[in-house]
């Protein structure tokens, strides 16, 4: 099966990236033969819908899971759509998560969890931070 780990670097022995949208790197691994693959994120230096297309790169790699700390409802609900089963991990290394998931340790993530706290969200999308009042999550 092929499943992604959002990551901070490209590699297995990268730490898992903090958000679907935000982390520099996905790390594709093939839990059946054991090899591993990376691709940046294109969501990284997009104009905005970073959540989406995180999503939609996802998709087009065939994944069957994707596994990261946090997820903005967006990217959940088009992987969703896709069929691709989204599951929560605690911080730490790319290859532990990939080798939990195949032992069934890891929980699918819930809508709740989103990429960044709702006052920061707050301050950003409502005009604050330079965003020009567009939000620029999920």
């Amino acid at each position: 099966m092929k499943v992604a780990v959002c990551a901070e670097e490209g590699s297995k022995a990268s730490w898992i990236g903090k958000c679907v949208s935000k982390s520099p790197f996905f790390v594709l691994a093939d839990t059946d033969s054991g090899e591993f693959e990376s691709m940046p994120n294109p969501a990284i230096g997009a104009k905005g819908h970073h959540g989406r297309v995180a999503a939609e790169a996802l998709i087009r790699t065939s994944v069957k899971s994707v596994i990261g700390t946090h997820f903005g409802h967006k990217a959940m609900r088009l992987l969703a759509a896709e069929g691709i089963s989204v599951y929560q991990t605690e911080p730490g290394v790319v290859e532990h998560a990939v080798q939990a998931h195949k032992a069934g340790r890891l929980s699918l993530a819930q809508e709740g969890n989103p990429c960044h706290d709702s006052s920061s969200h707050r301050s950003c999308c409502k005009g604050g931070a330079g965003h020009g009042g567009t939000c620029c999550h999920g």
